[in-house]
C-alpha cells in the first residue's frame, strides 16, 4: 500500500503545478493580454485575434481547443502517449482556466486602467503579463508537458525529422500568428507590444527551466545502470551511451551512462533515476551546442 501511495503523489503533485502554472498563464492572457489586443503568441495569440474577429461571440478558451485538436490528433501518432496525456490535461485545463476567469480578470483590468485616467500602460502590461505567463509555462514544461500551440507544433515538427531547435521552431509559429495579427488589427504598435510580450515570457520560460542553453548532458553513475538505461529510453524517447570505467575508491569495474536531454526533460529524468536509485550518482552540466538526431542540424558549410 505505501509502495503503490509513493508512486501515485509524485504524479498528483505534477498535476498540481501543472494546474498552478495554467491558472498564472490564463491570468496573465485575461488581465494583461486579450482586453488590449496584445498578442501572446502561438495558438493563444491566434485565437485572441480570432475572439475579435467574431466579435467576442465565442471564448477565447473553446478557439484555443479547436485550433488545438488537429496539433494532438498529429501528437497522438507522433509523440509518446504519457507526455501527450499531461498535455492534454495542461491544455484542458488552460482553456478552463481562461474562459472562467474572463468576467472578473476582465473587469479587473478595465478598473486598472480607469484609475490611469482610461490610458493604459501597455508596456508595464507587456512586462508583467510576459513575465507571468513565462513563469507559469515554465512550471507546466517542468513536468514534462506543455500547453500545447507553439510547443507541441515544435515537438512534432522536431520527431518527424526536422532538426531546428526548439526555439527557432516555436518563433516561426509565432511568427504565423503575429502576421495574423498585424493583419486584422492594421496596428504596428500592438504588433511590437506583443512581440516584447512573447520575448519576455520566452526568456521567464529559460529561467525556470534553469538557463536558455540547447540541452543538458548527465552522467549517471549507478549499479543500476542497465534497468535506467532502458527507462531513459522508454519513457524519454532519448538515447543512452554506456562508457566503462573503473572506480578508484573500490577499485572496482563499473558502467558510467551518458546521455543528453532537452532543459525540460531535466526534472523526470532525475525523478527517474531517484526511483530507480536513490544511490545514484549524477553530474549535470550544460550543452551549448548539441548536433545530431533530436537536436540541432550540422551547419551547411561543414
Amino acid at each position: 500500500m505505501k509502495t503503490s501511495m509513493n508512486k501515485i503523489w509524485p504524479k498528483v503533485f505534477d498535476y498540481f503545478i501543472i494546474t498552478i502554472g495554467v491558472l498564472l498563464s490564463a491570468a496573465a492572457v485575461n488581465l494583461f493580454f486579450i482586453p488590449y489586443k496584445i498578442h501572446s503568441g502561438g495558438v493563444s495569440g491566434i485565437a485572441t485575434v480570432l475572439y475579435y474577429i467574431f466579435k467576442a461571440k465565442i471564448p477565447v478558451g473553446v478557439l484555443i481547443v479547436a485550433l488545438n485538436l488537429p496539433l494532438f490528433l498529429v501528437g497522438l501518432k507522433v509523440i509518446g502517449k504519457t507526455f501527450m496525456a499531461r498535455t492534454l490535461y495542461a491544455t484542458l485545463a488552460y482553456t478552463v482556466a481562461i474562459d472562467l476567469t474572463a468576467p472578473w480578470l476582465t473587469a479587473l483590468s478595465n478598473e486598472i486602467t480607469i484609475e490611469s485616467n482610461n490610458i493604459p500602460d501597455l508596456m508595464l502590461f507587456c512586462l508583467f503579463g510576459g513575465a507571468i505567463m513565462g513563469f507559469g509555462l515554465g512550471m507546466v514544461f517542468t513536468r514534462n508537458s506543455c500547453t500545447g500551440g507553439s510547443d507541441l507544433f515544435a515537438e512534432i515538427l522536431r520527431k518527424k525529422g526536422i532538426h531546428l531547435s526548439m526555439g527557432t521552431l516555436m518563433f516561426m509559429f509565432d511568427v504565423i500568428s503575429i502576421v495574423m495579427s498585424l493583419i486584422v488589427f492594421k496596428n504596428l504598435v500592438l504588433v511590437l507590444y506583443s512581440i516584447l510580450a512573447i520575448f519576455i515570457s520566452m526568456k521567464v520560460i529559460d529561467l525556470i527551466l534553469d538557463g536558455a542553453n540547447v540541452a543538458k548532458a548527465v552522467f549517471i553513475m549507478s549499479d543500476k545502470s542497465e534497468q535506467i538505461a532502458d527507462a531513459i529510453i522508454k519513457v524519454l524517447g532519448r538515447g543512452v551511451t554506456g562508457l566503462s570505467g573503473r572506480g578508484m575508491y573500490f577499485k572496482r569495474e563499473r558502467e558510467t551512462l551518458f546521455c543528453v536531454v532537452k532543459n525540460r526533460q531535466l526534472p523526470a529524468l532525475k525523478k527517474l533515476v531517484k526511483q530507480m536509485d536513490e544511490k545514484a550518482f549524477l553530474i549535470i552540466t550544460s550543452a551549448h551546442q548539441v548536433l545530431g538526431e533530436g537536436f540541432g542540424a550540422f551547419d551547411r558549410e561543414l
